[in-house]
């Protein structure tokens, strides 16, 4: 029984962590005043999300500013998740009224347990004053 316990152990492990995939672009550039999305798509080859295994923080400059886990989901008047679009691996960051003061590097970390991945994406504020 207790060989059978292992084997199920072992098993879920590798279907929940073996095929982590993470895509986002390099950069993108959007307009002072205007709605930015950094995208941050999660898949996990054929398997489904399983959000139980799964954490997504954003920082921004090394700063953490946006995260996702089974026991928290954060967002603030100008930050957030589209979370409509969260159970299909999408956790792009929305933000609203981009300021020139948003531009720069952000990073979308993801864990699903064991694995981690992580991208960073340039923000480009196009007519800042």
């Amino acid at each position: 029984m207790l060989s059978l316990g292992f084997l199920c152990l072992f098993l879920l492990h590798q279907s929940v962590g073996a095929t982590l995939q993470l895509a986002a672009p390099p950069s993108r550039q959007v307009l002072v005043g205007s709605r930015a999305i950094l995208p941050c798509m999660i898949s996990v080859g054929n398997a489904s999300l399983d959000l139980n295994y799964l954490v997504v923080i954003w920082f921004f400059q090394n700063k953490e500013i946006l995260r996702f886990d089974n026991k928290c989901f954060s967002s603030t008047s100008r930050r957030s998740f589209e979370q409509q679009e969260v159970d299909n691996g999408n956790f792009s960051l929305a933000l609203s009224n981009v300021r020139s003061s948003d531009e720069g590097v952000y990073t979308c970390a993801v864990v699903y347990s064991p694995e981690r991945e992580d991208r960073e994406i340039r923000l480009i504020v196009l007519g800042k004053y």
